[in-house]
Order: structure tokens, then sequence, then C-alpha cells
């Protein structure tokens, strides 16, 4: 939900401009970039799901169903003579499967290259927008590295402009995602980095790219009024908890099945103590799929489940980034991990705590004054957290306004960089 909560802010920010604009979304998911945002997409990668709303755009789309070939029910040759298949016809069958899942996959990348070609030629910019695009830690090089390597030569064989906004950089593990994401920057018009910590990052690629350090787009998120945060019953302080799936061996980069369990046990024993001290406990999910999982381990621990009946506690569903607004809203403190669960908590003046796995969790609080609130999320205590909340919950109307103070400057730079890319644009 933070990338969607980045696009909603660009697509405003666009629209706010030019308001005939034609928007098109690539995209890793369309149908669901679609439905969220009200515009047409195309997938990113020839693997991404169903366009949606280009029927006619891709010269073969009835082959692009295909199954991957993958060998089996054929018969196999060469076998030993009580029927078993000998080794070497074994590893000739692997060879052959591999060779056509090779040639399978370039086929549907040629179709694909072609299909974002015939869209790229009547599009004026291609804009590349959202925190974690230049990174190789979820899908690797050929992922996000290769696909904007690809999309960027693509957009200025077709005399478009390259406008790299606000984006987070790193890691890059590979030489060749360096080497993809340097050709990226350098065919681009214009580079924005959300950070300074990503603006050097990028030095040391050696884009050799004139850039700028602009604030995370989701600062100029403009959201619906929303009334007061409601009261609970016999309660007036919630503390939200936003959990994910930290080292988790199912779903997380770095898989470490002990620092998951030590993670999840300190939150557990951090939802005890709230309780005890009269505070109401919200679990708060920022992401659709894996962060419900952990939130569901932690209440299975606490004795509870989603339907529980204890009304301390509470695990709002959540499926776009609008309703993570309203739950946030409701909080009087948040404590998460993730960057737009931070980042979202301070568009609504909502003091928060960082459990940081990232440099940029810690890049983002410091920017907004809060450096105090940061953890680690490996070496936090219990007791050192709980004392810092206290002191967040004495001091809630001081907090906001310090923080409302850096949001107001925030906007101001993310209009200026709007102006600067779309006050004026001409028709190639």
């Amino acid at each position: 939900m933070g990338d969607a909560s980045i696009q909603a802010a660009m697509i405003q920010g666009i629209r706010k401009r030019i308001p005939e604009v034609n928007i098109i979304g690539i995209t890793l998911n369309p149908g669901d970039t679609a439905s969220r945002h009200g515009i047409p997409t195309f997938g990113l990668h020839h693997y991404s799901p169903e366009t949606d709303g280009f029927p006619d755009v891709d010269p073969d789309a009835s082959e692009k169903n295909e199954q991957v070939p993958s060998g089996k029910g054929e018969k196999t040759v060469n076998q030993t003579h009580d029927g078993r298949q000998s080794g070497f016809a074994r590893n000739l069958d692997v060879l052959a499967r591999s060779v056509l899942r090779l040639l399978w996959h370039a086929r549907q990348e040629y179709l694909h290259i072609l299909s974002a070609r015939k869209i790229l030629e009547k599009v004026d910019m291609l804009v590349v927008s959202g925190g974690g695009q230049i990174d190789d830690s979820w899908g690797g090089t050929w992922a996000h590295p290769y696909a904007l390597w690809k999309w960027t030569l693509l957009a200025r064989m077709c005399g478009a402009r390259v406008l790299f906004v606000s984006v987070g950089a790193g890691p890059l593990h590979s030489p060749i995602s360096r080497l993809f994401v340097r050709g990226a920057i350098r065919r681009s018009e214009y580079v924005s980095y959300r950070d300074e910590y990503s603006k050097i990052f990028m030095e040391g690629v050696n884009s050799k790219k004139n850039s700028f350090v602009a604030p995370d787009l989701a600062h100029s998120l403009r959201v619906k009024c929303l009334v007061p945060p409601y009261e609970y019953q016999g309660r007036s302080r919630v503390v939200g908890i936003g959990p994910i799936p930290y080292c988790d061996p199912d779903s997380w980069p770095e898989k470490d099945e002990i620092e998951n369990k030590k993670y999840v046990r300190k939150l557990v024993e951090l939802s005890k103590e709230l309780l005890q001290k009269g505070y109401a406990v919200e679990f708060i999910s920022c992401e659709i799929n894996m962060d419900r999982k952990t939130i569901r381990r932690i209440m299975e621990l606490l004795g509870l489940h989603e339907g529980n009946q204890d009304k301390r506690v509470s695990f709002p569903v959540i499926t776009t980034h609008e309703e993570l607004i309203e739950v946030l809203h409701g909080v009087d403190i948040v404590i998460t991990s993730r960057f737009h669960g931070v980042l979202l908590a301070l568009l609504l003046k909502k003091p928060v705590i960082g459990l940081s796995y990232h440099r940029k969790i810690d890049e983002l609080l410091i920017d907004a004054g809060c450096r105090e609130n940061i953890f680690d999320i490996k070496t936090f205590t219990v007791p050192s957290l709980l004392g810092a909340l206290e002191h967040l919950m004495d001091n809630i109307p001081a907090e906001g306004s310090k923080i409302a103070k850096r949001e107001s400057e925030f906007l101001v730079a993310l209009e200026k960089q709007y102006d600067k890319l779309f006050g004026t644009v001409t028709n190639r």
C-alpha cells in the first residue's frame, strides 16, 4: 500500500497541473493498479498479470497465456533394464526442460518488448516513481533493475522523456543490477531521490547524473477530511502496532527463523505490557498479505483471534491506502517498520516510533525531526520502547506540532518539483 499512496500522490500532482492528461500505469499488477487508481495499465514484465485497458496492444495476445513448458507427462527414453531412468537420461531431461523454459521466456519477452514499444510511441514522458524502484532485494537482477533498463531504453528510442522522481535506492547486490540501473539513470532527463542516503548510494553506483533530493511523494498526498479520532469506551489512548514478517523464512529476503521468533515474542510482550497499562492496541497491516500473517501469529500467542471478543484489541481489514490512512487516523501513536506506515502517520501528524530494519526508515524519521524515535528492529528492548512511547503520550500536542511543521516544508518542496516537471508540457 506504500506504492499505492505514492502513485496516488503522483497522479494528483500531475492532474492538478494538466487536467486533461492521459496517464498509463506500468505496473507489477495491472488489474490491481487499474482498480485502485482508475487508469489503464500494462504489465512491467512479460510475466506480470493481464494487461488492463489495452485489449489490442499485444501483437500476439492470445499466446501470452500459454503455460511455461515443463516437460511433464512426456515419455522418457534411455531407461535401465528394470525401467528406471538412467542418470545420464535424467540429466539430459532436466537440461532439455531448462532450455525449453529459457526459449519460452525469451519469446514472451520479445512479444512484451513489441507491446511496450507500441505503448511508448504514444507517450510524452516515462515517469519512474515509487519507493524501492532501484533495488534488487525483491526479485533479483532481472526484476526491477532489468525492467528499468528496458523501459528507459524503449522510451528514449520512442522519443519520450525519462524522469526519476523522488525514488528510493539500494541495495543493489549484483554488478549486473548496477549496470542496468546505471544505464537507466543515464538516459533520464531528471533524477531526484527521496533522501540523502539514496543519492549518496547512487553516486557510489557511478550513475554520473546531476540529481536532487526531494521528499517521498506520499508527503504530498491529499487526504479527505477526516473526523476527529474516535473515542473508545472507557479508554482514550490507542497504540497502533504494525508488525512485519521480519526475517520470516517464508517471505523476507534475509531468512532467519531465530531472529523472526525473537522479534515476534518481543511484540507479544510489548502488547501485553500495553494492555496491562490500560492502553488499547490496534494491529495495523501496512501490507496486504505478509503483515497479516505475522499479526495472526502475535494474536494467537496473545490467546486471541481475528474475531476476538476483547474490545481492547482490534485487527481491522485494510486493503487500500485510503483504509490504512483512516485506521492510522484513529490511533494516538504508531509503532511500525513499514516505510510508508511511518510516512503516512507523519502525514497525519501522528507521533510514530520506527522499528528500523533499513537506513531508509532512519532517514525518514531524521528528516522529520524524530531521530529519538528510531529503534533498531534487531536490538530494541520492550522496556526502552515503552519508555519512549509513554514520553510521546505525555507530549502528543508538541510532537504533533513539530511534525506538522516539517510536513508543510515537505509539501512546499514537492509542489515546487511538480511545478518544475509538469507546470508546462509540450507535446512532441
